[in-house]
């Protein structure tokens, strides 16, 4: 578990700091951990995260330093501070996406051994999009499945880095950082020619969606007993999409991921 690799890394190299940067959820997981292996920990965030998620973090008592500017200013300055402690950035921490296989097998447990058709997930840095592929490639290499899934990965049309990649569009990030999908905020995933290679080897495909569909989503969400924070929402409004132009067929089987609790960001709506 991260929590015995923790505790290894500590006592092996000495350092009692865990280090990370994060727009919010991943930092909160970091946070936690950190406290349950009696380390201190340090996140850094985007200067306009969601309070919520801020007060999350430092709940675990975890000190937050917000960061102005990009993304990549947080990521900097992360790992600057990493260089001599514990840095446990998701993006690449190796433990993370090794986690994150687990969902692929829950999901194909869940199903039978099966897998479904279409995965729909969101996607920023990377993280989850290579954790999943990575799991149901390691299934179907253990002859446990006879397939992949098609991934399609999300994102708000506010940050798109991915998508313009994808699709061979030009590209360039917005100045200001203030966004509806606040966990959604790479500007320059350093990861994303693995992230690409990963959607075009199980051809799948990459979407965005407007702030509109993701509030639209959202409340249909609700509705349905299922309360997603704005970065979550954006997979039901993709499906949405893919189902009303007739890119699914009746017996397609899709999952989607649907990731952060609307409690996180509930305060900013």
């Amino acid at each position: 578990t991260m929590l015995t690799v923790l505790r290894k890394v500590s006592k092996k190299t000495g350092r009692k700091k865990l280090v990370n940067d994060s727009s919010g959820n991943a930092g909160a997981s970091v946070a936690a951990y950190a406290a349950s292996a009696g380390l201190k920990c340090e996140i850094y965030v985007p200067e306009k995260a969601s309070e919520s998620k801020l007060r999350q973090i430092a709940a675990y008592g975890a000190t937050v330093i917000k960061v102005p500017g990009t993304r990549e200013n947080q990521l900097a300055l992360s790992q600057s501070e990493g260089e001599r402690n514990i840095y446990a950035s998701h993006i690449w921490n190796p433990y993370f996406p090794v986690g994150i296989r687990t969902l692929a097998y829950e999901i194909s447990e869940q199903m039978n051994w099966t897998a479904p058709d279409y995965v729909f997930l969101p996607a920023s840095a990377g993280s989850l999009l290579l954790g999943v592929h990575s799991g149901f490639r390691h299934l179907v290499d253990s002859n446990v499945l006879s397939s992949m899934p098609k991934i399609v990965a999300v994102q708000s049309d506010e940050m798109a880095p991915l998508y313009h990649a994808f699709h061979n569009l030009p590209y360039t990030p917005p100045k200001t950082m203030d966004f509806l999908t606040d966990a959604l905020i790479s500007t320059n995933p350093v990861r994303i020619k693995e992230m690409l290679a990963a959607l075009r080897e199980t051809k799948g495909g990459c979407e965005v969606v407007s702030r509109q569909e993701i509030l639209s989503s959202q409340r249909e969400l609700g509705t349905s007993g299922i309360y997603v924070e704005p970065s979550s929402a954006v997979v039901y409004a993709a499906w949405k999409r893919y189902s009303q132009r007739n890119w699914l067929t009746k017996d397609d089987v899709v999952t989607l991921i649907l990731t952060g609790n609307g409690l996180k960001t509930s305060s900013r709506l």
